[in-house]
């Protein structure tokens, strides 16, 4: 949740750390914190093809309706969460396929 997030961000920031990694798609609705407790923070946001992260969310969720909030509404959740900070130079927005291209 927001205040464990919050919680841990201030942990990282006391400790001086110079790098955080943290793999998780719901931290892109999260990035307003990340740059509020954490100012210098430079963030890589991995997208990946919307096609792609539906087929492997229905593996996660196989009775799920594909068009519904755990598949397709997730993806555009996460996705338009990092379109509002595309422009914030803190952050950089890598395609998945372009690491395999």
């Amino acid at each position: 949740d927001d205040a464990t997030f919050a919680a841990l961000a201030v942990a990282a920031k006391g400790a001086n750390a110079t790098a955080w990694l943290v793999k998780s798609p719901s931290n892109c609705c999260r990035l307003g914190y990340v740059f509020k407790f954490l100012p210098a923070a430079r963030v890589v946001a991995l997208v990946r093809d919307g096609r792609d992260v539906l087929l492997s969310l229905l593996e996660r969720y196989p009775t799920a309706d594909p068009a519904g909030p755990l598949c397709l509404g997730r993806w555009v959740n996460d996705n338009a969460a990092i379109l509002l900070y595309q422009k914030d130079p803190r952050l950089l927005v890598v395609r998945y396929e372009d690491l395999f291209a």
